[in-house]
């Protein structure tokens, strides 16, 4: 399946580790669906990214491969995202 995403959404996922839009980006993360975008939507995100207040809240974590959580959510805790992990694509 693949799906486009509204840079809300994405980044609402990245700086609260529950609710719908984390479950969303955790799909993906697990290689659920395919996740579509062009060069507009990655230079929205991008900008809204390096906003001071955003930034603030998105801190950069080592990305894991999907299906395999790392220790950290292991223990019920998901590590915020890094500014660059919604630039990747899985299949």
């Amino acid at each position: 399946m693949r799906v486009v995403l509204d840079t809300n959404i994405l980044v609402s996922a990245l700086i609260a580790p529950a609710g719908n839009p984390a479950a969303i980006y955790n799909a993906w993360e697990d290689g659920k669906f395919t996740l579509l975008t062009c060069a507009h939507q990655l230079d929205e995100l991008r900008a809204t990214l390096h906003k001071p207040r955003v930034a603030e809240l998105v801190k950069p974590y080592k990305s894991r491969p999907p299906g395999q959580p790392d220790q950290k959510a292991r223990r019920g805790r998901r590590p915020a995202a890094s500014r660059d992990t919604l630039s990747r694509s899985h299949g």
